[in-house]
């Protein structure tokens, strides 16, 4: 947490050529002091109008404040840079403003929508053993987010522009920027539906690294659609929490990987299976920075993860030592009867619902896509379609849905990708580690028995089916 020093500062340039170190022998700043400093004394000092011209030509930002960053360093940051208004601040206690709005996106009023305000997070991370550093740019580093409507009427709405400046503390420089978000014209769909944006800086902006779950706020944007005015606030935060995080048992961070091949596959995946011992926080295994492939994957059991059965939520069920009951869920819910929460259904059928079978298309069947009720990938995050472990499946093997080799199980193009087995419906029993990756998808196979899923072992992979009871490794993929 950076801390303000409340002297107001007219800066004077002076001209050390060495470096000076109190109490350190390594210095790594002009004067460098290991522990604390005191000044005794100090008088008041009145200027005359032409020495504090004198003074502020010297930086032209100021009158300022001095900062203290995590590194020990005093930096300089100017008044419209911290704003030391009661009760401003992020979570982490970091002063630094509100991340001023300059310019209001006016979208005209030719539809409406119901439209709730957003926060949209952006990870930059530092912890024991690495650090991931989240940037914006104006390129490839561009944020494309998506802003979700209910009560659409069909209507559309016109190209606008919101204009920004970052809060100073939520850059690693500590310097605030120019920050935009442009809102391309479309139509609304009838009902439910998205918004997308664009957030870019004019030059390279890294975003503030924070350590695990600690938040600051970058900037807000601000929009409007029929004259109804709404808030879009960009967050740094370290790591990208599981959707469940905080309730005890889903302590989980991962982070977004992009994964590209040669400019003919991108796509950005979380870097672990949800539920990976490795991204369980406060725990001897949490480590954000492993990137294993291959047999090495394979052997790793903190890389496997937890076990979902086909479009249930995160509640607890999908852990490998979770609970089990023989009643069938009476909703895709899983809400009722009260006994099966959390617990893994243990079952025969196909389906873990009762009437499961009549499920083959339609809102029953979406639940798991961007947007679902029981979506388990954190916001921004969806269970990859069948187009979209389709076109991944072709990035390894050249094939689309059937691949007659080792190439998926030997894949270097996405890290942490374990055969973690399955869990078995009808018996109840974890096989098939080290020897089949299964990885559910987030659509029907149809017939309304079986769920998308990716299948790979050691001489064959596949685009296939699976019945949906089964417990299978869940894999998030960037909406």
């Amino acid at each position: 947490m950076k801390r303000i020093i409340l002297i107001g500062l007219s800066f004077m340039a002076y001209n050390l050529q060495a470096q000076v170190g109190i109490n350190t022998e390594t210095p790594k700043a002009t004067l460098d002091v290991k522990g604390d400093a005191r000044i005794q004394e100090l008088k008041k000092t009145s200027l005359g109008d032409n020495e504090i011209e004198e003074a502020l030509r010297t930086y032209d930002d100021c009158p300022c404040f001095l900062v203290i960053g995590n590194d020990g360093k005093v930096r300089r940051l100017s008044m419209s840079e911290v704003n030391l208004s009661e009760g401003e601040g992020d979570s982490t206690g970091n002063q630094g403003g509100s991340g001023e709005t300059k310019t209001v996106a006016d979208l005209g009023n030719s539809a409406s929508a119901t439209i709730e305000d957003q926060i949209i997070y952006i990870s930059s991370i530092t912890y024991t053993g690495g650090e991931h550093q989240g940037v914006i740019d104006n390129d490839v580093n561009k944020y494309i987010i998506k802003i979700p409507y209910t009560n659409g009427d069909g209507g559309a709405y016109q190209t606008a522009t919101s204009e920004a400046k970052t809060v100073g503390v939520s850059s690693e420089n500590g310097a605030s920027s120019d920050i935009s978000m442009k809102i391309t014209g479309g139509t609304l769909t009838n009902g439910t539906g998205f918004i997308e944006a664009e957030i870019a800086t004019p030059s390279t902006f890294n975003v503030k690294k924070l350590e695990a779950t600690n938040t600051q706020k970058i900037a807000d944007f601000k929009f409007t659609l029929n004259g109804q005015e709404h808030t879009v606030s960009l967050t740094a935060i370290g790591g990208i929490l599981d959707k469940q995080y905080g309730d005890g048992v889903h302590n989980f961070v991962y982070l977004p990987i992009q994964v590209t091949d040669n400019n003919v596959y991108e796509k950005v995946w979380l870097n672990y299976n949800l539920g990976a011992a490795y991204s369980k926080l406060n725990t001897s295994d949490f480590n954000l920075g492993i990137n294993k492939t291959g047999t090495e994957a394979h052997n790793d059991d903190k890389l496997y993860g937890s076990l979902y059965q086909w479009q249930r939520q995160s509640d607890g069920h999908e852990f490998r030592n979770s609970e089990t009951i023989e009643t069938q869920a009476t909703d895709w819910t899983a809400t009722s009867p009260e006994d099966v929460q959390g617990k893994f259904i243990v079952t025969s059928n196909f389906n873990w619902v009762t009437g499961g079978v009549s499920a083959s298309s339609g809102d029953d069947v979406e639940l798991w896509q961007s947007g679902g009720e029981n979506n388990p990938c954190p916001k921004g995050f969806h269970v990859p379609t069948k187009a979209e472990w389709i076109a991944f499946h072709k990035a390894v093997t050249g094939t689309e849905t059937r691949y007659d080799g080792n190439k998926m199980q030997q894949q270097q193009l996405l890290s942490n990708l374990p055969m973690a087995g399955q869990r078995v419906s009808d018996s109840n029993s974890l096989e098939n580690m080290e020897e089949f990756g299964i990885y559910w998808g987030s659509e029907s196979a149809g017939l309304g028995k079986s769920g998308v899923r990716l299948f790979f072992k050691s001489n064959v992979s596949a685009i296939s089916a699976n019945k949906r009871a089964d417990g299978l490794s869940v894999r998030c993929v960037k909406d």
